[in-house]
């Protein structure tokens, strides 16, 4: 084994020989570092020819080899893998480079009788040689030993390399960007989803259930507290169903006289009986059975639509039932209940509800 290729195992050795790309950046340092060589010192064509053609030689050597190995590997089925000439600098090199059968122990006497090999050797970043060879050098043969400068050339990433990393650098950038993409879309989702519920949520006081032709639209079941409202003050409990016979209720007791209890009557209430006549159905009753009295107002869009309407009850619970005029075009509103008599015993209200006539 001469000792270029030696050196170029070497330099071989010391990276990922496997790699095609990272042959083919060995080679090409190596003929740019002998062409650098070459042009510092003027010699003949032939001799220039021989020193090309003996590097040449010593890659398709050494490439002929890795094949044998992919052949025993299975690997290998054109031929041998031998350097891709167009990477050289120097298009003489695509002849150099030609495959040939020669016997390398045959004597060529096409060669001078001077033409001594120039040295070629590998640069690493360390003395140790550890890791890749960073470069290829080429000197006059003993230059090296007589520390005399030798011509060097960085070995450079391979274009099939180069084209690999832009590869798996688009690769990442995509994903990164498929990432940032799903989790904005997803943040979008989870806003959506909080505002839709957010939306349902505090429109479900004035949406309550029912409301096709006949049905009853319940608007206070006993339970929905948050379907009522005191504007002039009062308070408003719960009670506990043994309290009230097993019926959910709550007790309204007035802060003092005028005061009201209102119950919310929705927009999608109010337009399912625009300009229809409906029919409210109310449920209250006096907590100690005393008689109590109360008067009902209902009002949509700020128009009074059922008069004033007085009741009185002196049981638990009793139903009451009145009409309603829906003007066209209604909105939404309340109907307000008021004790004409405020008593600290207050005025139960089982439920409202209402449905056309």
């Amino acid at each position: 084994m001469s000792a270029m290729e030696k050196s170029l195992r070497r330099a071989l050795d010391a990276g990922d020989a496997k790699d095609p790309a990272f042959r083919e950046s060995i080679y090409a340092a190596s003929e740019r570092a002998l062409e650098r060589m070459l042009a510092q010192k003027p010699v003949d064509d032939a001799v220039a020819h021989v020193q090309r053609t003996r590097l040449a030689e010593t890659i398709n050597r050494v490439e002929d080899d890795f094949y044998a190995r992919q052949t025993e590997a299975g690997a290998g089925e054109d031929g041998p893998a031998q350097h891709d000439p167009t990477l050289s600098l120097d298009p003489a090199y695509r002849d150099a480079h030609a495959y040939s059968t020669r016997d390398p122990g045959a004597e060529d006497d096409s060669r001078p009788a001077n033409d001594g090999a120039f040295d070629l050797e590998p640069i690493f970043d360390t003395r140790s040689g550890d890791g890749p060879a960073t470069g290829m050098a080429v000197a006059e043969p003993g230059a090296a030993r007589a520390g005399k400068p030798a011509a060097v050339e960085p070995i450079h990433t391979s274009p099939r390399t180069r084209a690999a990393d832009a590869a798996r650098e688009a690769t990442k950038r995509s994903n990164a960007q498929l990432r940032r993409f799903l989790l904005i879309a997803l943040a979008v989702a989870a806003v959506l989803a909080a505002g839709i519920y957010f939306v349902y949520a505090s429109a479900s006081p004035s949406e309550p259930t029912g409301g096709a032709d006949g049905a009853w639209i319940d608007l206070f079941d006993g339970k929905r507290l948050d379907a009522l409202a005191t504007p002039e003050g009062g308070r408003v409990e719960a009670l506990a169903t043994d309290a009230t016979g097993g019926r959910a209720a709550v007790r309204f007791t007035p802060s003092g006289e005028a005061a009201s209890l209102t119950v919310a009557v929705g927009e999608g209430v109010a337009r399912s009986v625009d300009g229809r006549k409906v029919v409210v159905e109310l449920a209250a009753g006096s907590p100690d059975g005393t008689a109590r009295t109360f008067a009902v107002e209902c009002r949509l869009g700020g128009r009074s639509v059922c008069g004033r309407q007085n009741f009185a009850t002196a049981r638990r619970s009793d139903t009451f039932v009145f009409d309603m005029e829906v003007p066209e075009g209604a909105r939404a509103g309340d109907i307000a209940i008021t004790p004409t008599e405020p008593s600290t015993a207050g005025l139960y209200l089982y439920a409202m509800r209402l449905r056309n006539g």
